[in-house]
């Protein structure tokens, strides 16, 4: 049996988170950078008041320590708030992506349903007395033309794969599950003297009468 869905190669999207850390990273090497030079002043200030004598660029230097202080305060409370931010963000990613999931497991299930749909239908027409009834529009059933019935035979074995063909059985799956989704899909599209979107409005036609699910 062919798998629901191709296997490909594919990269993962991009979490926003990542673009936030990379701010959290420039700022905590700004913050390491400010602390060399707190250190260095630090050291300025010791010399200053142990009695020694500062150069003249290293007294300009030292009278930016309060500066350098602010500084680094200033950039650790931004850099809490940052990585805040990236929780929160982080947070609502992930919300979003198991919605998306969410969906497209829904969206899939809808499909493999609309599948299986199908099969009965074509199924349930090579019952005689079920055939008849649509035929005649009886019980119940939508009234089918005998081109109708034809074109649902003709499907009924596009889509019916079987190990006693030429063709490889694989082969025959792989094309059964395109008329399938062109159906599905509703394409405009001929095939075997009609076109799938009458196909699946005949199909439609059928489910929608109820008949099926009364003689089930």
């Amino acid at each position: 049996m062919p798998s629901a869905s191709a296997k490909s190669e594919k990269t993962g999207p991009v979490e926003p988170t990542d673009a936030v850390k990379n701010v959290s990273t420039i700022i905590e090497k700004k913050v390491r950078n400010l602390e060399k030079r707190k250190g260095k002043l630090e050291s300025y200030k010791e010399k200053l008041d142990g009695g020694e004598d500062l150069k003249p660029d290293q007294k300009e230097a030292l009278s930016k320590y309060g500066e350098v202080l602010q500084g680094l305060e200033l950039l650790r409370e931004l850099n809490k708030q940052v990585l805040g931010m990236s929780g929160d963000i982080d947070k609502a990613w992930k919300k979003k992506q198991r919605k998306e999931s969410q969906e497209k497991q829904a969206q899939e299930q809808k499909r493999v349903a609309g599948i299986l749909t199908i099969q009965n239908v074509l199924d349930s027409m090579g019952t005689e007395d079920v055939r008849e009834d649509f035929k005649l529009g009886k019980k119940g059933a939508v009234r089918l033309t005998d081109e109708n019935l034809k074109q649902l035979d003709e499907l009924y074995k596009l889509v019916s794969p079987s190990r006693d063909e030429e063709k490889s059985f694989e082969e025959q799956t792989t094309t059964a599950a395109e008329h399938l989704i062109n159906i599905l899909d509703r394409k405009d599209k001929e095939v075997i003297g009609t076109t799938y979107l009458a196909l699946a409005e005949v199909l439609d036609k059928i489910v929608e009468c109820g008949y099926l699910d009364k003689s089930g």
